[in-house]
C-alpha cells in the first residue's frame, strides 16, 4: 500500500505553522507549539496542554508526523493548527479510495466520557459539544481546532464531552476527546475495501 502523507504550512501576521501526517507510519512524533504571550484565562500553561492534547491524537491515532507552531496568542496558534492540521490531513488522504470512511467511538476517563463520529465525506461540518466542560474559554479553544480540523480534511465530525461521576476535569474530557478522535480518524481511515470511492456519487 502506498504511503498516504499529507504536509501543510501557513504563515500570517500572528503564526507561523508546519504539520506533517503519516497516516500510515506509527512511531515517533514532534510536537512544539510556543507563543509570545500566555493567556490566563485559559489556564496556565494553555500550550503545554494542547501539546499533551495533540500527542494523544498522533499516538492513539497511529500517525506520524509533526506539529509546529509559533505565534502571537495562544489561542490563535491553535486555532490555526485546527486549519493547517486539516488541510495536511485532506492531503494525505488523496483520493479516498477504498478508505472505511465512516467510524464511531467512546472513550471514557475518570469521571469524563468523550464520544466521537467521523464521516469522511468530502464535506466539511461540525456539530461539537463542550458545554459540560467549567472552563468556558479552553472549551472555545477546543472547539475552533476540531472545526478547523473538519472543515479543512473535508469530514463531517460530531463530537461530545460530558461528566459521568463526581470528579469533574476539564483536562481529563479534553484527552479522552482527543483520544477518541485519533482512534476514530485512525479506523475512519483504512483501506479495507476494493479499489473505489466509498461513495454512490463516485467522488469524495
Amino acid at each position: 500500500m502506498e504511503n498516504r502523507i499529507g504536509t501543510a504550512t501557513r504563515k500570517t501576521g500572528e503564526v507561523d505553522i508546519e504539520i506533517e501526517i503519516r497516516l500510515d507510519e506509527a512511531g515517533k512524533y514532534q510536537i512544539s507549539i510556543t507563543s509570545d504571550k500566555e493567556e490566563p484565562d485559559l489556564g496556565s500553561p494553555t500550550l503545554s496542554l494542547f501539546e499533551h492534547l495533540l500527542a494523544q491524537i498522533y499516538h492513539h491515532g497511529r500517525i506520524l508526523g509533526k506539529v509546529r507552531g509559533h505565534g502571537d496568542l495562544p489561542h490563535h496558534i491553535v486555532e490555526d493548527i485546527g486549519i493547517c492540521w486539516g488541510q495536511a490531513l485532506k492531503d494525505g488522504l488523496g483520493d479516498r479510495k477504498g478508505i472505511e470512511r465512516f467510524a464511531s467511538l467512546s472513550v471514557p476517563f475518570e469521571g469524563s466520557l468523550a464520544t466521537v463520529a467521523i464521516d469522511l465525506s468530502g464535506r466539511g461540518y461540525a456539530v461539537l459539544d463542550f458545554q459540560d466542560m467549567d472552563n468556558k474559554a479552553l472549551a472555545g479553544m477546543a472547539q475552533h481546532l476540531f472545526e478547523g480540523i473538519a472543515v479543512n480534511a473535508g469530514l463531517n465530525l460530531y463530537g461530545k464531552v460530558e461528566n459521568v461521576g463526581t470528579l469533574r476535569n476539564d483536562h481529563h474530557k479534553l484527552e479522552a476527546f482527543c483520544k477518541a478522535f485519533g482512534r476514530t480518524l485512525h479506523r475512519a481511515t483504512r483501506i479495507t475495501g476494493p479499489d473505489v470511492i466509498p461513495s454512490t456519487k463516485g467522488v469524495l
